[in-house]
């Protein structure tokens, strides 16, 4: 009865076998044809390019930046000529005077800021805009009797801010 049962036992396995083989071949024939079907749909669609590739696509045609931004070159050095003039006042004054040299400086920060610049030059602006505000800050800290260790230090980051801006108007005079 034990060779039966493993005979029976046997033949059931077999059968089992050679119907997942044929399951599993089905499921591939049905992918690979769904696989056809969906690349045959795309094609038709539009969606999968051609073998020559994509058309190009022209390039649009931007202004350089030293002919976009010429006019806010020319403002920004004429901001930063009055700009000078109101720091060397600032510097000179003394007491009373000096808070009227400070009002004048901000002043000229705000007509500075009011000028538009185009989106090249805005890192610019903003480097110029930085120098103005750290020398503001300076002049308000001596006009406020900070400590001299501070205002020196606040000096040294306005010089360095100077640098930056004008760094960024000589590049946006040179960029072609």
């Amino acid at each position: 009865m034990s060779a039966r049962l493993r005979l029976a036992s046997e033949s059931t396995h077999l059968a089992t076998a050679k119907g997942t083989r044929a399951a599993r071949a089905r499921a591939g024939r049905i992918g690979r044809l769904a696989g056809v079907l969906v690349l045959l749909g795309l094609l038709a669609a539009g969606c999968v390019p051609s073998a020559a590739g994509p058309a190009p696509v022209a390039a649009p045609t931007a202004a350089p930046c030293a002919v976009e931004a010429a006019s806010f070159v020319a403002a920004a050095r004429a901001a930063l000529s009055t700009w000078d003039e109101a720091e060397a006042a600032a510097k000179a004054a003394e007491g009373e005077a000096l808070g009227a040299a400070i009002e004048r400086l901000t002043a000229a920060r705000g007509g500075f800021t009011a000028l538009e610049a185009p989106e090249c030059a805005r890192a610019a602006k903003v480097a110029i805009t930085r120098y103005m505000d750290l020398t503001i800050e300076v002049q308000n800290a001596i006009y406020g009797d900070d400590c001299r260790l501070c205002i020196e230090e606040m000096e040294m980051q306005a010089a360095a801010a100077r640098r930056s801006a004008l760094s960024g108007l000589a590049e946006l005079e040179s960029t072609p």
